[in-house]
């Protein structure tokens, strides 16, 4: 897993850094700090008024899958505290109340939410054509952040279980990204900049964690991607 330190500036939220879970080395969290510092003491800035306008997300709409828990419901928080417009997350149960809390807490932005099992055809196309409905042409970024294990043995895990844990980790964020290539296209052409895919990986993909081989093999090839 990795983390982001975001630096809160007036209404602007900045990402200056991110950390695999092997760094937490105290110079690095020093360094991390001292370009805090630089940031905050320097907000009127040209060049720095600059970086925060390219990196808002303001009027910008993204898709989180398995935005209900975790890591993705705080992808979404953080999404929308950047000033995305609007987000739409799917989860395999309904998520009304995380809904509600979202928006609640985000009241200039909109939420939605899909109920759908994105390891399946059927629940990918149900999910884009949310999307669609809510987003029209243009979507700015897809975090691929859907993630399931079974923390069995080689020899203990069923193919089954095999299967799933490759069809929810690695076919849901391939064949929605080729699904949403287009939309992400139009948003990227309209704004003069990349739309963004981002595949959340894990460090059970770099290093053995016991949390399984096949869940350890699918997160790597999330990041390699």
């Amino acid at each position: 897993w990795f983390f982001l330190r975001c630096v809160k500036n007036n209404s602007h939220y900045f990402t200056i850094g991110g950390f695999s879970a092997q760094d937490h080395h105290p110079q690095k969290i020093k360094k991390a700090n001292k370009m805090q510092s630089a940031v905050s003491s320097d907000n009127n800035n040209p060049s720095v008024q600059s970086i925060l306008i390219n990196w808002s997300l303001k009027s910008k709409n993204f898709v989180v899958t398995g935005g209900s828990l975790g890591i993705g419901y705080e992808t979404v928080r953080s999404l929308l505290a950047n000033g995305a417009s609007g987000v739409v997350i799917c989860s395999r149960r309904e998520c009304t109340d995380t809904v509600n809390k979202l928006q609640d807490e985000f009241p200039n932005s909109s939420v939605h939410a899909v109920a759908c099992d994105v390891s399946t055809e059927d629940g990918r196309s149900k999910l884009v054509s949310e999307v669609k409905k809510q987003f029209g042409t243009k979507l700015h970024g897809l975090v691929n952040n859907v993630g399931v294990n079974v923390r069995k043995t080689v020899m203990e895990q069923t193919t089954e279980e095999y299967h799933n844990i490759l069809r929810t980790n690695i076919d849901s964020a391939y064949f929605l990204s080729k699904s949403l290539k287009e939309m992400l296209a139009n948003a990227a052409a309209e704004t003069g900049s990349s739309s963004t895919i981002v595949n959340v990986a894990s460090a059970a993909g770099v290093v053995s964690s016991g949390t399984g081989a096949v869940y350890g093999m699918s997160k790597e090839i999330g990041r390699a991607h």
